[in-house]
């Protein structure tokens, strides 16, 4: 009877390692394809689509024409941090951080510039990316990543 358990326990024990063996090995091999948010973001952006909810007291510009700027507006974001906005051949450099699950952008200028927090959400294939300004939530940047 005892050699029975002490068997039927030796079994178990060697199927337990087998699931934990298994379950290693396609940890090992999936940790690679799983993305952090910072690493999402490495790469070039084009701002695609800006919104702005105006309010009633606001007389809204008519001269401006919507979306124009809009068309060469890119962001790359590298891995150290540093990030680049390109606008007519002008080149604004800053320091980019993921910080509490907000994007936080920094602009390096003379003048001094505070930094920029945004609400991100990726589409579900990481080829887009919408920002909420956090100091005013009713602006919205939407963004698509430059397949190079």
């Amino acid at each position: 009877m005892m050699i029975k358990l002490l068997g039927a326990i030796a079994v178990i024990l060697v199927i337990f390692m087998s699931i934990f063996v298994i379950l290693k090995v396609n940890f090992e091999e999936n940790k690679d394809k799983i993305i952090n948010d910072a690493e999402k973001f490495v790469g070039k952006w084009r701002l695609i689509n800006t919104e702005a909810v105006e309010s009633d007291d606001e007389i809204p510009d008519i001269t401006e024409e919507p979306d124009n700027f809009t068309d060469y507006e890119t962001y790359e974001f590298l891995y150290n941090g540093t990030y680049y906005h390109a606008l007519d051949e002008d080149n604004i450099s800053g320091v980019w951080e993921i910080n509490d699950s907000l994007l936080v952008l920094t602009v390096d200028a003379s003048f001094g510039v505070l930094p920029v927090s945004y609400e991100y959400v990726f589409s579900d294939d990481n080829h887009m990316i919408t920002l909420n300004l956090i100091e005013d939530p009713e602006i919205s940047l939407e963004f698509e990543k430059i397949i190079v």
